[in-house]
């Protein structure tokens, strides 16, 4: 048995299927209302007895109409309309769109805004035309200044002009004058000669000293060595290291000895005396004519005394370096291999850039006295001098024959 679609049982099958499939709907949500303090709801609650947000209909008016005050006498007869008079300001609706004043106005183009502009003649006619008087007379005054002006004023005003003009004339002359004086091609200048500046006192114990100090070459076969001396007696006697000539001394007939002085003269050399206890050489040259160095005390040294070494370090003669006292009586033992010296001296301690080569050259204090013989460096790294450097090394200690 088939049923009716149209049927209302058919509708409500129809309506229960698309309920089925249809999402489900939320409910509303279930009114929230916060716990209230009993402080809270004394402070902001209702009074008692008032149970509405509105006040009880039956204190409502009953007739609540606006009533109009009667206008005031004054103003009734001020601004009213006349008595017995009914017509209004306003337009009459059933006057239509005519306009019967504007069509009664005169046709006035002054007070027609849209009047068209067009060609009239002028309000007021032209004033007939007469002789102009004469204009009088310019002077020169009136053309330069443009006014008459007082001849005293024109005269306060030529002096103003003269004195301006005078002042900068003259910082005009003041001013080329001194640069002319910076630009002119007949600048001499000159030139003092390194004679007439004062020697500092390093310098004037080099002049003094470097005469009389030699440099010590010694030759043996293939080896060599060499060394500095100082010059302490004008019979060629010469004082050095005993390590500078250890080797000529040892091997006289077949070793070469010779000793070359500041002028560049080269004379051969004997050992006369030496002492491997000391460290210390004397030579002797067949040489007249000797610079001979003035001997001092070395017990009369204090440490922070200035010194000057004077030797050849690396074979460069007449090198000069400049130090102080850094320690006095300091033991040293000197040893070494190719030299038979072996002793422990007490030593002068320095901080003048000695090298090898300055052994056997002489130690002066500031007024040119020999107070010592350079005899022996040492440094922490052991290493030499390099090229382009003037010690082994600015912390290392230097140590110097007494």
């Amino acid at each position: 048995m088939n049923s009716d679609p149209t049927s209302p049982a058919a509708g409500a099958l129809d309506a229960a299927a698309e309920q089925d499939s249809a999402p489900p709907r939320l409910a509303p949500r279930p009114l929230y209302r916060p716990t209230v303090d009993p402080a809270a709801a004394a402070a902001f609650g209702r009074p008692d007895g008032v149970d509405s947000s509105f006040a009880p209909g039956a204190d409502r008016t009953a007739d609540p109409k606006v009533a109009v005050r009667r206008p005031d006498p004054v103003l009734a007869e001020a601004f009213g309309r006349p008595a017995g008079e009914t017509e209004s300001i306003q337009r009459d609706p059933s006057a239509g769109d005519s306009d019967e004043a504007a069509d009664e106005a005169p046709a006035d183009p002054w007070r027609d805004p849209d009047a068209p502009a067009r060609l009239g003649s002028p309000a007021l006619d032209a004033p007939a035309a007469g002789d102009l008087p004469p204009a009088p007379a310019l002077g020169i005054r009136d053309v330069l200044l443009g006014e008459r002006i007082a001849p005293r004023a024109l005269a306060a005003l030529a002096g103003v002009a003269l004195a301006i003009g005078l002042v900068g004339g003259i910082i005009g002359r003041v001013t080329a004058e001194n640069v002319g004086a910076l630009t002119s091609q007949r600048v001499e200048l000159t030139q003092s000669s390194g004679d007439d500046a004062e020697l500092g006192q390093v310098a004037k114990v080099a002049e003094a000293v470097l005469p009389s100090v030699v440099s010590i070459q010694v030759a043996l076969g293939e080896q060599s060595g060499t060394g500095s001396g100082v010059v302490i007696n004008g019979e060629g006697y010469i004082v050095t290291n005993n390590h500078v000539i250890s080797m000529a001394a040892t091997n006289p007939d077949a070793a070469t000895l010779r000793v070359v002085f500041a002028d560049g003269t080269k004379a051969p050399a004997r050992v006369v005396g030496r002492d491997t206890k000391t460290d210390l050489a004397v030579l002797k040259v067949d040489v007249g004519n000797l610079t001979v160095a003035e001997l001092g005390r070395s017990a009369d040294l204090k440490v922070g005394d200035d010194v000057v070494a004077v030797g050849s370090p690396l074979g460069l003669s007449k090198t000069v370096t400049s130090g102080i006292v850094s320690a006095l009586h300091r033991p040293v033992r000197l040893s070494g291999e190719g030299t038979d010296t072996d002793a422990v001296i007490d030593a002068v301690q320095t901080d003048a850039a000695i090298n090898p080569g300055n052994s056997g050259g002489p130690l002066v204090d500031r007024e040119g006295r020999v107070i010592g013989i350079n005899s022996a460096i040492r440094s922490e790294s052991g290493d030499r001098l390099a090229w382009g450097s003037p010690s082994p090394s600015t912390t290392s200690p230097r140590w110097r024959r007494n």
